[in-house]
């Protein structure tokens, strides 16, 4: 029955975003995302109340009494962790990158209704079934319920901690900060980057393609650059000798692939490859390095595969104070 509702909040949440995609484009790895989070959630949040409601009729009271005690406790529960959640995917709209937004607005939106579907809709599906559902009383418990039954004796121990962090909460406090300061350590040493086919476990076809290209052409096959070298004064082609030689003397650059001058003048596409791979320190700079530097006047930009990873990477990493601040 929760998995039912959960099913249900979670189908009205994707006719939700359905219905948006009137107004807006949505792509398909936001509905894919908004299905596994209403799933999550959805289940979650209705055992959580189904559970609560279970508990209260089994102490004695009324299924009307139980579903309004579940609701209060339970759902208020389910509202505040729903909101929480909901905070921290519109979150995603800080870094302002456009795919990565609609990605967390639909799934909030999904959320949302996951939320009022568990305190609608399961207290009056509770109505409805009215015993069905209920605790067995006339039965012998089986070796699951059993084992939950044990479980619940380790309300003593944290009974016995919550008791121990009242008598001494400064000590606790200070323990606290120091251990999560050791643990938040290697945060000060992370380093951002998207995922390429290095990632995949070896043995699969694509960390296979992935290693033979490697070792025919070198790593930096897979970190290639598009560098588009734009003139003002629309005479690009004396320039073409001198703009290959200073990229080839930055020392990241393995070799120069192909230059392709536009036919008016005004700009030409030069396409490089890096020593090292997409995600290494390296590249990082060559990729900066490029668009400083000052050759034959030329604007110089970058683009490619390659390049747009690392700047939504850096992009991530500047909102990311102000997301955990959110």
């Amino acid at each position: 029955m929760p998995i039912m509702t959960a099913g249900t909040g979670l189908v009205i949440g994707l006719l939700g975003i359905l219905l948006a995609t009137n107004f807006t484009s949505i792509s398909f790895v936001c509905l894919s995302l908004a299905a596994m989070l209403g799933l999550a959630v959805g289940i979650d949040y209705a055992l959580f109340i189904v559970s609560r409601f279970r508990q209260e009729f089994a102490k004695g009271y009324s299924i009307q009494q139980s579903i309004a005690i579940a609701n209060g406790t339970a759902g208020t529960a389910v509202v505040f962790a729903g909101v929480t959640v909901i905070i921290a995917l519109v979150g995603l709209a800080i870094p302002k990158i456009p795919f990565l937004a609609m990605m967390g607005y639909t799934a909030a939106l999904t959320v949302l209704f996951a939320i009022l579907v568990a305190i609608l809709l399961v207290p009056a599906i509770l109505s409805l079934l009215g015993k069905k559902i209920t605790p067995p009383v006339d039965r012998d418990k089986n070796k699951l319920e059993k084992m939950t039954d044990r479980v619940k004796l380790s309300g003593k121990i944290m009974r016995g901690w919550a008791n121990a962090i009242n008598k001494m909460p400064a000590t606790f406090a200070v323990v606290g900060i120091l251990v999560l300061g050791i643990i938040s350590v290697p945060f000060f040493h992370m380093e951002l980057g998207l995922p390429d086919d290095s990632f995949y476990e070896e043995g699969t076809d694509q960390r296979d393609s992935f290693d033979l290209l490697k070792e025919a052409y070198g790593e930096g096959y897979h970190a290639s650059l598009v560098v588009v070298a734009e003139d003002a004064e629309k005479n690009i082609m004396p320039k073409l000798e001198v703009l290959q030689a200073e990229l080839m003397q930055m020392d990241a650059v393995d070799y120069v692939t192909n230059i392709i001058p536009k036919e008016s003048g005004e700009m030409a596409v030069v396409t490089l490859n890096p020593k090292a791979g997409p995600n290494d320190a390296s590249t990082i700079d060559l990729v900066h390095d490029i668009r400083n530097a000052d050759i034959e006047g030329l604007t110089l930009n970058v683009t490619g595969t390659t390049a747009m990873n690392i700047d939504i990477s850096e992009k991530l990493s500047d909102a990311l104070p102000v997301f955990a601040a959110l």
